[in-house]
């Protein structure tokens, strides 16, 4: 369905690999990430899930997100990049989709640690 949609569309001036070849090499937090473009490309559903960190990451860069083993992260978007935007003990950034686990919901008392999940219960 977005095929069709971006098939229908007058093309623009770059072509379509060269975005997805730029998007590629960006890193989080560069202006990319916040295109227009960017965002229908993305793996995005407009839904938020609950993720389980399954690796440590420690943010090297302004706008990635430090993830320790056991934390619960909303994830807002998942990019083809390989990275997903998300929420963490009241912090959001960028961080390696392969270090997460997708989660059905969360304990309790992992909610109540994170003021960020409580906002986002919709997601649970």
């Amino acid at each position: 369905m977005m095929l069709e949609k971006q098939l229908s569309e007058p093309s623009s001036p770059t072509s379509m690999t060269t975005q997805t070849d730029a998007d590629a090499r960006s890193v989080p937090g560069d202006s990319k990430f916040g295109d227009s473009d960017y965002h229908e490309e993305s793996d995005q559903h407009d839904t938020y899930y609950i993720a389980q960190v399954i690796h440590p990451f420690d943010a090297q860069a302004d706008g990635e997100l430090s993830l320790s083993v056991g934390d619960y992260v909303i994830v807002c978007q998942v990019a083809p990049t390989g990275w997903s935007e998300g929420e963490c003990n009241g912090k959001a950034g960028w961080f390696p989709s392969a270090y997460i686990e997708r989660q059905q919901k969360a304990p309790a008392s992992k909610v109540l640690e994170n003021p960020s999940l409580s906002d986002h219960s919709d997601a649970l």
